[in-house]
């Protein structure tokens, strides 16, 4: 029998950026292009433009980085920071070890560009000329269009200097069957809006979500982890991060929506630089009433650590390893409740994976009928505050027969064991795939 999974899944959409310290390292990966090292190399002709393509999405004014990088003067000012954290590879966030796969979303810089930046910040950070600056390239995803608007009834005030998950309930207007083709999120308070995932509620478990609803004061309930309590499992149809445009989901591919359903936005408000204003984000969706193959959005975990937590993590403990396989296509088909096929092979567009505080890797791969194996993530240096999807650049085939393998890595310094929970001091070993025949 498949688990029943409550969690905060990041599926669809790239996390660009976070309020974390940025002096916490990276693993490398390199994408994103820079200048040719010169020795005069100056912050108008070669600096900026790195600035622009790869920082400022979120280091801006009214962004939920703690400083502007669209100022001049504080990129002056902070030249060794910015070397440090690029150069530890903490900024621009990545978490997706080399060697793996090719990824769509890869944010990323080039030894290049972070070779630039440490010259740059070495040689004293010269300025150089304004008119030197070229604007860099825009960045080419975004929501190609916005079918409907979507946003809670009321305006919610966050709890002040922490981390508060709001989970709120939204009616769904439709009364005929429409696919998500594309998602994003419109933030009412960019500065606090750390994240937003949204979930379809299906008929039968409207009910159990109102009930959460009714028992919390104000706009809204606390929801840390997911919609409904209990390892209960609801479809997720989008997600949203900083420095997102919002994006397409792959072509012909889609998530149904049938009428009846409702939707519950999870917003991650983090609060911890003291500003708490009122906020009401608002969900951007493209839809579209046919699409060539349905998709899902499945969560891979033990059954056995979900409902009998035996996924235990002794206190005083390092590197505990919990694993999981299993032959993937049934696996998908049990979870969908036959609407994927155990016997026809299914198409891997993205994957991501899911641990709390005490993980420290964690990797997804894919071991072929005859031994073959098929690296589809591995995040050798797991951070909470870090979670993304990623797509990758060409989807993965995975025939009947073939397994699907995951792996956790915990360290557990506490003085508590600590098994599968929805807490933030329980732990949890789940990857998610998005998928389609």
């Amino acid at each position: 029998m498949m688990p029943r999974i409550s969690r905060l899944a990041i599926l669809l959409l790239p996390l660009a950026c976070s309020p974390k310290d940025e002096s916490e390292s990276q693993t490398p990966s390199a994408n994103a292009q820079g200048p040719a090292l010169t020795e005069e190399l100056t912050y108008y002709a070669d600096i900026k433009p790195i600035l622009e393509q790869n920082c400022v999405n979120c280091h801006r004014v009214g962004g939920i980085a703690p400083f502007s990088l669209e100022d001049t003067n504080t990129a002056l000012r902070l030249h060794k920071a910015i070397a440090h954290a690029t150069q530890t590879r903490a900024m621009p966030p990545w978490l997706a070890g080399p060697g793996c796969q090719d990824y769509a979303n890869d944010r990323s810089l080039s030894e290049e560009a972070i070779q630039a930046l440490g010259a740059w910040s070495a040689a004293g950070a010269p300025a150089g000329d304004p008119v030197d600056y070229v604007a860099p390239p825009p960045q080419p995803e975004q929501l190609s269009r916005v079918d409907r608007e979507l946003m809670p009834l009321e305006s919610y005030v966050p709890k002040p200097r922490t981390n508060d998950y709001r989970c709120f309930i939204i009616d769904w207007p439709d009364t005929s069957t429409q696919y998500i083709t594309g998602a994003g999120v419109q933030p009412g308070q960019p500065e606090i809006v750390h994240h937003v995932i949204a979930y379809r509620v299906p008929p039968q478990l409207l009910g159990a979500v109102k009930a959460m609803d009714e028992a919390k004061a104000g706009p809204g309930y606390t929801c840390f982890g997911g919609p409904l309590e209990g390892g209960k499992n609801l479809p997720q149809i989008a997600h949203w991060a900083p420095g997102s445009m919002g994006r397409d989901l792959p072509a012909g591919t889609g998530l149904k929506v049938e009428p009846g359903s409702k939707i519950v936005m999870q917003v991650h408000y983090h609060t911890e630089h003291g500003t708490n204003p009122a906020d009401r984000s608002k969900l951007l969706l493209k839809l579209d009433a046919s699409v060539d193959k349905e998709a899902f959005v499945v969560p891979f975990t033990n059954s056995d650590w979900v409902n009998n937590h035996t996924m235990l993590i002794p206190a005083g403990q390092n590197n505990v390893i919990h694993a999981y396989g299993a032959p993937f296509t049934q696996y998908a088909a049990s979870f969908t409740g036959g609407q994927l096929s155990a016997s026809a092979p299914l198409k891997i567009y993205s994957s991501a994976l899911h641990m709390h505080l005490l993980g420290q890797s964690t990797r997804l791969h894919v071991e072929r009928k005859d031994g073959a194996r098929g690296c589809l993530l591995d995040i050798p240096r797991w951070d909470f505050h870090w979670q993304s999807s990623y797509v990758l650049k060409e989807t993965m085939t995975v025939n009947p027969g073939d397994r699907l393998n995951l792996e956790c890595r915990f360290n557990n310094p506490g003085p508590k064991d600590v098994n599968w929970g929805e807490g933030t001091e329980d732990e949890m070993c789940i990857g998610f795939v998005y998928v389609s025949p």
